[in-house]
């Protein structure tokens, strides 16, 4: 078995190219577990679960286990045809069992890149990073590469490797990406810090209170999937009542709000800006941590979002312009909703 992150022998014309990597291992587990490579199979399962019914048990555990086992082969399978490699002028991902992709982003394309860890991820001590490229620097209209499930000291790796290839010699003929002497490190200066007090402005953005309401659409429609005899006996206040329906519709405002507050602090919990060297790099996440770094040379600009709901009570948001970045509104992302005279502020930095 490969080590993860050793180079790959030489492989033949066609082949992955030298110096290429394979992720670990144990991103099979991964993507067992979530059956990433099987989900076509689990379909086809359902109605032979549903023809068998609560009196098979034993069939529908075969099943299962039938998926699992598909999934275990299809996750090893992938992971044993996909390989990556971060040369000086591009970035090459490979995969495919019969149909091979060679997935190649020149380095003056890319924009960007992410490194997260989503909480699987990190329960097996792996990450994904994401590399953002320029509109028509891949076929499909595709604006980013993936590697999947490399350990964190390699993610780390990568994504130094390919910011510091992708920059070009600076003026004079010096490299303003070289190495450090040792012993030293990039400065850092911090620019914008999360404060809890800022998930009170939630509520008054759409995408946050978009949370709540789809949990509680997947929750209704997995209790109506349930077998007759396993529903339960649901039976919803008496609203004719002027006071039960003033209650009623209190406690879903509340409720409401709170839900939107939590999923405000699963995204951005713990963010941080920092400028390290020539980059602005972005921390956040509760479940899953996203760290994005993004050249400052190809920040063009920044804009200052201000809802209805947010200038009534003087807050705002401020994402970067970079050309061709894809999910720009996330990761080109420089403060998430706070006060506006921070995102006033950061933009003055910033510009």
């Amino acid at each position: 078995m490969t080590v993860p992150g050793t180079p790959l022998p030489p492989a033949p014309v066609g082949a992955p190219p030298p110096g290429a990597r394979r992720s670990s291992p144990r991103i099979v587990l991964v993507h067992t577990v979530t059956f990433r490579q099987a989900r076509q199979v689990v379909p086809a399962a359902i109605p032979i679960i549903a023809a068998v019914g609560p009196d098979g048990p034993g069939v529908v555990a075969a099943l299962v286990g039938v998926v699992t086992a598909l999934s275990l082969l299809f996750a090893a399978l992938s992971w044993w045809r996909t390989t990556y490699a971060d040369t000086p002028a591009a970035v090459v991902v490979t995969r495919g069992l019969l149909a091979r992709s060679v997935r190649t982003v020149p380095n003056d394309r890319i924009r960007g890149v992410e490194v997260e860890a989503p909480a699987l991820h990190r329960l097996f001590g792996l990450v994904r990073v994401r590399v953002d490229a320029a509109a028509g620097s891949m076929t499909g209209g595709d604006e980013e590469v993936v590697v999947d499930g490399v350990p964190r000291a390699e993610g780390d790796r990568l994504r130094a490797s390919v910011l510091t290839h992708r920059r070009t010699v600076g003026p004079g003929g010096t490299d303003p990406s070289a190495p450090l002497p040792a012993g030293e490190a990039p400065a850092e200066v911090e620019l914008a810090r999360f404060s809890p007090r800022w998930l009170l402005y939630a509520p008054l953005v759409a995408g946050y209170l978009a949370v709540p309401l789809a949990g509680v659409g997947a929750l209704s429609r997995l209790l109506q999937e349930l077998p007759r005899d396993l529903q339960p006996d649901l039976t919803g206040p008496d609203l004719s009542d002027a006071r039960v329906l003033a209650v009623t519709v209190l406690a879903a405002l509340l409720l409401l709000a709170a839900g939107a507050v939590l999923g405000a602090a699963v995204v951005n919990w713990g963010f941080r800006l920092v400028r390290r060297g020539g980059s602005l790099v972005a921390v956040r996440g509760l479940v899953t941590r996203r760290h994005t770094e993004l050249e400052v040379d190809r920040v063009r600009g920044g804009t200052l979002a201000e809802g209805l709901g947010m200038r009534l009570v003087r807050a705002a948001r401020v994402n970067a312009l970079v050309t061709g970045l894809g999910a720009a509104n996330r990761r080109g992302q420089l403060l998430p909703l706070g006060p506006r005279a921070e995102a006033v502020r950061l933009l003055g930095v910033l510009v």
